[in-house]
């Protein structure tokens, strides 16, 4: 039966969630109906009441699939495309046909039923003679099929994506499908800005992260902080506006609550007599060290990332727990598999999300938001009173339209509007795996979505889960009867990759000099082979993950400028390049752990 085989060849391209939807799809209920063609093919059509749509042309079906597929693909090369609905699936094989071997092509549908129905004449098997990578989606809820696209998304080298929506789909169900293209769009941009962080900041991320070795290997993780905290309420203060509106509740319900800062909110509560129990840092600038409190002030304890400046961590040495974060991922993996492990908390755009995933993580079940308001006050102002940037207003002709919580339209800036989108996707995941309620506590600001909103003198107690007992000296507890690596287990992990370290540069250096002496015209043969012995080398050294994040920048110039016909020169110019930047990252980290060794 076509049905079953076409299940078989599914089941490798989909996710499980999609795989049950599709299942499930009651195709007795289909709208959709089959007339055979003297080629032994079928018309697919769809019909509702006097609506009736053919998924395709009937007089030449590949012909039109084979213009649809060349308008797509009419521009440069692309890494792949993204297909909303299946449709009489003649598109699928046309643009499979017109994609290089290796691209990828994610297949989306919003319409199971359809879907499960087409799939009972149309053979998907047929894609298997072109050599790309397929995904397919299926699912009515455009923010689970968005949900399911950012996953792959994350996991694909190159993403340079074109989209197409079937024209039959843009008449069945317009509005779904043009909103789950806008929706793709975002994603792909947020992805795409993503990386190009990691790109930009990957080396100092990794340079303040060994610098802050002394700190890092003798704090406890905050794994210690899980779950020591269940059902009860956060507070997560962010620098908006409205958080000078949001004080009065803050300073009524801090001693019931945990209270997270982020960093730029810390100096406006220190200036209204709250003390939060948890500054939050993740950002490697050395600006952030304006937000610290001033000398003699009362310091809350610090949540941060590997990445803050080595001054930060220095000044909270005795109140410190760590984490880490996905942009670090071969830093992460060296520290856990020497015994080093530190939990990965979502970041993205706001240090705002990691506050509330650091909430979760302690297992708060109700999270009041104050002051992420991510859009400028009514007199243009983008921070809070007593703030780092207190007094800041934005460029009124670069600010953009979004929802406000209380208005239609509140401005705000391009970069605020990234941050509520990948808030938004944050919390539409949260609310699939938790429990927890989140609140907007806000008299203005823009709308962030899978929130309540509530404004700050209407938080009554049936709200929030009080109880929190001696949370300071819990925490203090918490801190000091961690168990962290003896000083013997912290000089061993150095030294190793120290001298792991050390055979990097050595391996880059040599596979520089053969580079530039095949690029020189010398004898060829040998010196390829020496240098294939070196590259591999270099990839199986396991500190070569440990620098990862400071080869980002190039990895993604070469991913990006990745061709198939590129010339021997061109080739050995791009291996040069990367080899340039192992022997400066290994260099420079071994020369600092070697300083450090000296020092413990």
């Amino acid at each position: 039966m076509i049905f079953t085989r076409n299940l078989e060849y599914l089941r490798p391209c989909m996710s499980a969630a999609s795989i049950q939807v599709l299942t499930a799809a009651r195709t007795s209920e289909s709208p959709l109906r089959a007339e055979s063609r003297a080629d032994a093919g079928w018309d697919l059509i769809w019909a509702v009441g006097e609506r009736k749509i053919t998924l395709h042309s009937r007089r030449d079906p590949f012909a039109e699939a084979d213009r649809l597929a060349a308008e797509v693909l009419a521009g440069p090369p692309v890494d792949g495309c993204v297909i909303a609905g299946v449709a009489g699936m003649y598109h699928l094989n046309a643009i499979a046909a017109r994609l290089r071997p290796g691209s990828t092509m994610v297949v989306i549908d919003l319409d199971p039923v359809l879907f499960a129905t087409a799939l009972q004449y149309c053979d998907l098997n047929k894609l298997s003679q072109y050599r790309l990578h397929y995904h397919f989606i299926v699912n009515s809820d455009v923010e689970t099929a968005k949900r399911e696209f950012r996953m792959i998304l994350k996991k694909m080298d190159r993403f340079d994506l074109v989209s197409f929506v079937h024209p039959a789909m843009r008449r069945i169900a317009p509005e779904p499908y043009q909103r789950l293209m806008e929706e793709i769009a975002s994603e792909i941009k947020l992805e795409r800005m993503d990386r190009d962080t990691r790109a930009a900041s990957g080396y100092s991320w990794l340079e303040n992260a060994v610098d802050n070795f002394p700190y890092l290997l003798r704090s406890p993780s905050l794994e210690e902080f899980g779950k020591c905290f269940a059902g009860s309420t956060a507070i997560v203060a962010a620098a908006g506006p409205t958080l000078s509106d949001a004080i009065p509740v803050i300073q009524k319900l801090a001693p019931q609550c945990l209270v997270f800062a982020v960093g730029t909110a810390l100096r406006s509560l220190l200036a209204a007599g709250i003390v939060p129990d948890f500054m939050v840092a993740l950002d490697s600038d050395p600006q952030t060290l304006r937000q610290l409190p001033a000398e003699g002030e009362i310091l809350p304890w610090l949540a941060a990332a590997p990445s803050v400046p080595p001054p930060m961590c220095e000044k909270f040495a005795s109140r410190s727990f760590f984490y880490t974060f996905s942009g670090m991922k071969g830093f992460n993996r060296r520290l856990t598999g020497a015994g080093f492990p530190l939990p990965v908390m979502n970041v993205g755009g706001t240090v705002s999300l990691t506050a509330i995933d650091i909430a979760l993580l302690a297992g708060c079940e109700t999270v009041l938001l104050c002051g992420l308001d991510l859009a400028v006050g009514a007199d243009g102002t983008t921070h809070a009173t007593n703030s780092m940037y207190d007094g800041c207003r934005a460029d009124q002709q670069n600010l953009i339209p979004v929802r406000g919580n209380y208005a239609d339209k509140v401005l705000t800036t391009p970069q605020f509007a990234d941050y509520i989108k990948q808030m938004n996707a944050y919390l539409l995941d949260m609310t699939a795996v938790s429990k927890a309620v989140f609140y907007n506590v806000t008299t203005g600001g823009a709308m962030i979505e899978h929130t309540r909103l509530i404004c700050p003198d209407d938080i009554t107690p049936e709200i929030c889960c009080f109880g929190i007992e001696g949370k300071n000296s819990l925490l203090r507890r918490l801190h000091d009867d961690a168990v962290t690596p003896s000083p013997r287990k912290r000089q061993n992990f150095l030294r190793h990759l120290g001298s792991e370290l050390e055979f990097l540069c050595r391996d880059a250096g040599a596979a520089i000099k053969l580079c530039d002496e095949l690029l020189g015209g010398q004898e060829a043969e040998e010196r390829a082979e020496r240098l294939g012995r070196l590259d591999s080398q270099l990839k199986n050294n396991s500190a070569i993950e440990f620098i990862e994040p400071a080869l980002e920048g190039v990895l993604l110039r070469l991913r990006q400028g990745n061709r198939t016909d590129k010339s021997q020169s061109e080739r050995l110019l791009d291996g040069k390049s990367l080899y340039q930047e192992i022997l400066r990252a290994a260099g420079l980290f071994a020369n600092k752990i070697n300083n450090m060794l000296k020092t413990l």
